[in-house]
């Protein structure tokens, strides 16, 4: 009973309904304990206690204790509070407070939990009707073997959000941004893919990521579209800092691959397009890690950058310009014994002759070269086979060089084909 004796600096009574009671330090005169409060309280009178230190423990149990079975509700003010023990009360408030910390632990039932102004929350074994959590300074909401008929979060700015064994029949987001962190465990398993818990009730104005903590099992009874998220998956990294690479191939991988293929599912079933796209190249790629050759991470590389796995064929067009101005420089720098040298085009060649007998100046004569390059970059790249007769083998690797300009040149040409003829 020594954790639960109230310092008392005054006690105002209204005429109406409302008793307020200020909790403040051991030095305080007139001290009243909690069975004299308990003793003042009429029924369904509300306690107003405003709490001068920086923690404060209240067990609403000893505080109603038998006489006041029918208390309409507490309303607590202070730092950092601690509230259990709860009875069949009709209301818990913890308005304005400013708290850094609140701990709710009991029971409560059919009592109706109202907070604003708190920056961190921990309901735990409460069975309530409604709780409501307004205003924007909640950061941090821990939600633990709780059964709650309706939950309201309203102009919040979550950090993190944690549900553990939570049965939640109505979850109610207003003007709250999508939290860091999302952790459900023992939750969704409440919910069906008809009847999901729907986390697109966040919204998400800023475009971030936010990191998604859920069993694989759950995904199709949770609506989120994963451009939004990014699932909280064990990486390879890890498991080989450990030392238990084998461990990860044999477990987590199988893991992994059906893990994506619910995820693949879930997303085409709540018709998130762009999320089916992200997490369809987070497969792809994750795929060809798997094989673990280096075949299998150039074709990626490939895939990737080419054309983003197939999902911005309009990359081909930037990465062709970039790749026939990379040959052009190299063959810039390889002047003379590539174009004069090791593949002759007659246009070419004729081209450089009339620079000896023209009269140009130095400047006129180098910018009259590197147009001949492009020229010359241009009949290789983009022609569709080359004189292999023309090829003089003075040199093998510039004679390779020239074959793989125009192998690449002729995927991309094929490449623009393609994209004409699927749009």
């Amino acid at each position: 009973m020594s954790l639960f004796i109230a310092m008392i600096v005054g006690c105002t009574t209204t005429a109406s309904s409302q008793e307020t009671y200020l909790l403040s330090t051991p030095d305080t005169q007139n001290i009243v304990t909690i069975k004299d409060i308990a003793r003042r309280i009429k029924f369904n009178f509300r306690i107003n206690v405003d709490v001068d230190s920086s923690r404060y423990y209240l067990d609403a149990g000893k505080l109603c204790g038998r006489d006041c079975k029918q208390l309409d509700s507490i309303k607590i003010q202070g730092r950092t509070m601690f509230v259990h023990k709860g009875i069949d009360m009709k209301g818990l408030e913890i308005i304005n407070s400013k708290a850094d910390f609140v701990f709710v632990k009991g029971t409560f039932l059919h009592a109706d939990i109202v907070m604003s102004n708190v920056k961190n929350v921990l309901i735990r074994n409460i069975k309530s009707d409604n709780i409501n959590l307004v205003n924007d300074s909640l950061k941090g909401l821990d939600l633990v073997n709780d059964t709650i008929g309706e939950l309201l979060i309203m102009e919040n700015d979550i950090k993190r959000l944690y549900m553990n064994n939570c049965k939640i029949k109505n979850l109610m987001i207003l003007r709250t941004q999508l939290p860091d962190s999302v952790i459900l465990h023992n939750t969704a398993n409440h919910y069906s893919q008809e009847n999901p818990l729907d986390l697109t009730l966040f919204e998400n104005t800023d475009r971030k990521t936010s990191l998604l903590e859920i069993p694989f099992s759950d995904i199709p009874r949770i609506k989120f579209n994963y451009i939004d998220v990014q699932l909280a998956l064990p990486t390879d990294e890890l498991y080989r800092s450990l030392g238990k690479e084998n461990f990860f191939k044999q477990n987590i991988m199988p893991f992994k691959h059906r893990m994506y293929r619910e995820l693949l599912a879930q997303q085409q079933y709540f018709g998130f397009s762009d999320g089916y796209a992200k997490a369809d190249k987070e497969f792809k790629a994750f795929q060809y890690a798997t094989q673990g050759t280096t075949y299998a991470y150039l074709v990626n590389l490939v895939e990737k950058y080419w054309w983003d796995y197939g999902y911005n064929k309009g990359l081909i067009w930037r990465n062709t310009v970039y790749l026939f101005l990379m040959f052009s420089i190299i063959n810039i720098v390889l002047y003379k014994r590539l174009i004069l040298e090791t593949y002759r085009i007659d246009e070419v060649v004729r081209a450089d002759q009339r620079l000896n007998t023209e009269r140009l100046t130095t400047f006129e004569k180098k910018v009259k070269k590197i147009v001949n390059c492009f020229l010359f970059t241009a009949f290789v790249f983009f022609s569709l086979k080359l004189d292999y007769e023309r090829i003089k083998l003075n040199s093998f690797l510039l004679a390779g060089l020239i074959i793989f300009e125009c192998i690449v040149g002729l995927a991309c040409i094929t490449n623009i084909a393609a994209f004409f003829f699927t749009k």
